[in-house]
């Protein structure tokens, strides 16, 4: 059942930090928990605080650090290495769209469905409808993945174009 509140909402967030391995746990896109802020989506990383229980000698959660972070400054920080056909694509450990060099695709799930496999050598697929090489470069610590897609048609270009002179002379 999906939380309707906001003290569902930060619950169901510190649940699933007090369930990470991580020291932050990115929990990636998300609603803020911040009321008055102009921006509704975050990237939300939140930090369990723990304290030892002398009468258990467990730790236990005492507060939580939440760390959110602007899309658009993820953005800018990467919109700068678009280059030629290439696309970079980052993803949240649920597959959900952090950046892409097309705003409107934040947030939404990627259409790239190795996203949770770390696979440096290249896949051919079709992504959104083009015929690409793929490759999926995945960080444990934050369970993000970096996604390299490069169409085919721009890597066979060359090698057409060498092809045809070589036919010609």
């Amino acid at each position: 059942e999906a939380p309707t509140g906001l003290p569902e909402v930060r619950e169901a967030l510190f649940r699933e930090a007090r369930k990470s391995t991580r020291s932050v746990a990115w929990l990636g896109i998300e609603d803020s928990l911040i009321k008055s802020t102009q921006r509704p989506k975050v990237i939300l990383g939140v930090k369990t605080i723990r304290a030892l229980n002398l009468q258990s000698a467990k730790e236990e959660p005492v507060g939580y650090l939440v760390l959110s972070y602007d899309l658009d400054t993820l953005h800018e920080s990467f919109h700068h290495t678009e280059g030629g056909s290439q696309i970079f694509r980052i993803v949240d450990g649920k597959g959900r769209v952090l950046f892409d060099p097309e705003p409107d695709r934040v947030g939404t799930l990627s259409t790239v469905q190795i996203a949770y496999e770390d696979r440096m050598a290249p896949v051919r697929m079709a992504v959104d409808g083009v015929e690409s090489v793929v490759m999926v470069r995945h960080h444990r610590e934050s369970g993000w993945s970096l996604i390299s897609i490069i169409p085919v048609e721009a890597i066979e270009a060359p090698v057409a174009a060498i092809k045809r002179n070589t036919l010609l002379t």
